[in-house]
């Protein structure tokens, strides 16, 4: 190189390393957008996991559609009462389901919970926390189906 001429060589180097930072980022954004079609409430969330993996904020809200703002408000929110309520129960059920040493299933962790604990919760709760909480009864299933089959049968005393 002779003396006085400028090399672009830094800035076109400095552009591709840019160019290669924001192509990573895309990569990222595109797996996690890959996994599910994702609801409004959960994109705060996986800006804020994008972020933790690297991300930079702009870039990922402006992926998942969300504002800047609102994203750093969504931060500081405190759990909703549902959100809490749904805690304690999922809580409560594992310890119900433990203690059955994982033999009770749905049907009978709510009866637990209504009479046992008096808490109003309705089967469809108990169900859709368990299978959140990955809860299941261990025993064969339909053995008690067939001992209240034998128990009810025409005939027998």
């Amino acid at each position: 190189m002779k003396r006085g001429q400028i090399t672009t060589e830094p800035a076109q180097l400095a552009a591709a390393r840019q160019r290669i930072r924001d192509l990573e980022e895309e990569v990222k954004i595109l797996r996690k957008a890959a996994a599910a079609v994702v609801p409004p409430k959960v994109r705060f969330r996986l800006v804020a996991e994008l972020h933790d993996d690297g991300v930079r904020i702009t870039r990922a809200c402006h992926a998942w559609g969300v504002s800047k703002s609102g994203y750093y408000e969504w931060r500081h929110w405190a759990p909703s009462t549902r959100a809490i309520r749904h805690a304690w129960l999922t809580d409560l059920i594992g310890q119900i389901h433990q203690a059955s040493r994982s033999t009770y299933g749905q049907p009978r962790v709510h009866a637990e919970l209504v009479l046992g604990h008096g808490v109003t919760v309705g089967h469809n709760m108990v169900a859709l926390l368990m299978r959140r909480a990955r809860r299941a009864s261990d025993a064969p299933a339909g053995q008690a189906c067939a001992r209240r089959r034998d128990r009810h049968r025409p005939g027998q005393a």
